[in-house]
């Protein structure tokens, strides 16, 4: 549990850890960027994300960042 700095409720400052990673968070930039790029439903752009967990390991690992990682989910998903 997170402790919260001496006086920040004075100040009104939130001091509630919500348990979000980094990972939850850059996850949720690649299902919006999905969602615009490819006009889909949040949860076409999570199935996707979902299926593709090999290149969400890869580009996270690389340093990719939201949109590129979209359009990495993007092309390896395309059926030619």
């Amino acid at each position: 549990m997170k402790r919260c700095p001496v006086g920040s409720h004075r100040e009104g400052k939130s001091c509630v850890d919500n348990g979000v990673s980094e990972y939850d968070e850059w996850q949720g930039e690649i299902v919006r960027e999905l969602e615009d790029s490819l006009d889909m439903t949040t949860s076409d752009a999570q199935g996707l994300v979902e299926a593709h967990n090999f290149e969400m390991m890869q580009s996270w690992a690389k340093g990719l960042d939201a949109k590129q990682t979209a359009k990495v989910i993007d092309r390896v998903s395309r059926v030619d």
